[in-house]
């Protein structure tokens, strides 16, 4: 009777840890597609993601939320996305302050704006996104 006790204690303990490595691969995996889809803001910063957060957060103090990265709008489609030595050139021509900058509606949304960006980025301003 003892001996098969400690043998289904054993399988017990033995399925408590398959389930908690169960566990952990399914939260990593929920982590990972989370992040997923800030990856395509990624490209435009490693802070943009922190930014479009922060900026979500902050809605009510906007008139009208920001737009932007602006190149998360440019999409190119025909041969320049086929093409990526087109799509580099378009990406030089515009230039990443370009694509990276974010526009506002007015001077109230600017300044909301520019306290969401020093909030994400503090005293690095020198990658910090431009504002039109």
């Amino acid at each position: 009777k003892i001996k098969s006790d400690q043998d289904n204690e054993k399988l017990i303990e033995k399925e408590i840890r398959v389930k908690k490595e169960r566990k952990q691969l399914l939260q990593k995996e929920l982590d990972e597609l989370s992040g997923a889809s800030e990856q395509h803001l990624a490209v435009f910063g490693a802070k943009i993601p922190q930014v479009d957060k922060a900026i979500k957060r902050s809605l009510r103090c906007f008139k009208k939320p920001p737009i932007g990265p602006v190149g998360s709008y440019v999409k190119l489609k025909g041969e320049a996305a086929a093409n990526p030595e087109l799509g580099r050139l378009v990406e030089t021509e515009l230039s990443r302050a370009q694509l990276t900058a974010y526009l506002t509606n007015d001077d109230h949304d600017r300044r909301a704006l520019m306290r969401v960006l020093n909030e994400v980025y503090g005293a690095d301003g020198r990658n910090k996104p431009r504002i039109f």
